[in-house]
């Protein structure tokens, strides 16, 4: 599996879409290292290829020195890619890093999968690593931390977490298929990738306990652009039709009238010629 790396950070790439910036829309959020909101894709084809390209026109992203120009590029590895003041590294496999065990929350409601790391806060704070925008969740609402040997949930003062449908008041160690809920949401942790359509189609929301604290997003932003493209398309069609067939039921009603007004008139005259007709003498 391909890896970006970036100092010590690492990231593997799934099939999908991997956003950089600085920005809490971002995949990979680096902030304070003049990146845009949302500076580069990183695309990974199901047939293996990765390519880069920026994710505005105006921006500078450069391979191996070389400023990209139109278009994606396909990377290979060992490539160097350039934003702003970061540099990344395209590589085949991952250097080692601290021993972290594999832990992972499916979202089923969502189809999202996050990957835990060293921390994973959850909450309605755009700045947690797991972000619910419902009202039942508190601002900092629990938080999940890998301790060496087990991964544990710890709520927030205040915030109602389950965990198997009871309710916790302290640190929690999670087992392979507990069943967390917060707020609406109801996550299920596993130490293995469960199977998903959301892993077949690359829509995987990732946390590092190397990276910023955002979750990742794959084709998110850009997605959303083109369903609000399809609509808008969509209700243009609508409207040019209802456009057309209002203004053919106008045009029919004028000319209806037209014809019927024209009627007595061509009545009236026929009598008028019979009149004077008869009064000519013979």
């Amino acid at each position: 599996m391909p890896y970006l790396e970036y100092g010590h950070q690492s990231r593997s790439l799934g099939p999908g879409v991997l956003l950089i910036g600085s920005g809490s829309e971002a995949g990979w959020r680096i902030r304070d290292r003049d990146l845009a909101h949302l500076h580069a894709m990183i695309m990974t084809e199901r047939d293996g290829r990765v390519t880069v390209n920026r994710a505005s026109p105006d921006l500078l992203v450069a391979v191996n020195g070389e400023p990209l120009g139109d278009g994606a590029r396909t990377l290979q590895f060992g490539d160097r890619i350039e934003l702003g003041s970061v540099e990344f590294t395209f590589v085949e496999s991952a250097h080692p890093t601290a021993d972290t065990g594999e832990g992972y929350l499916y979202d089923a409601r969502r189809n999202k999968l996050y990957t835990l790391g060293e921390v994973m806060k959850i909450g309605r704070d755009i700045t947690s690593d797991m972000v619910l925008q419902e009202p039942e969740v508190a601002r900092r609402h629990a938080v999940v931390r890998w301790n060496g040997g087990n991964f544990i949930i710890s709520p927030f003062a205040g915030a109602a977490t389950l965990v198997n449908g009871e309710r916790i008041l302290a640190a929690t160690t999670l087992n392979d298929g507990d069943v967390v809920s917060v707020g609406r949401t109801t996550l299920r942790f596993s130490t293995i990738v469960p199977p998903s359509s959301a892993l077949e189609d690359g829509l995987r929301h990732r946390t590092s306990k190397q990276v910023a604290p955002l979750p990742s997003m794959f084709s998110g932003e850009f997605e959303s652009r083109r369903r609000i493209k399809r609509t808008a398309r969509r209700r243009a069609g609508r409207v040019a039709v209802v456009a057309l067939a209002t203004g053919a039921l106008i045009a029919g009603l004028v000319t209806a009238y037209e014809r019927s007004m024209a009627s007595p008139r061509r009545g009236a005259d026929s009598s008028s010629t019979a009149v004077t007709s008869s009064s000519v003498p013979r």
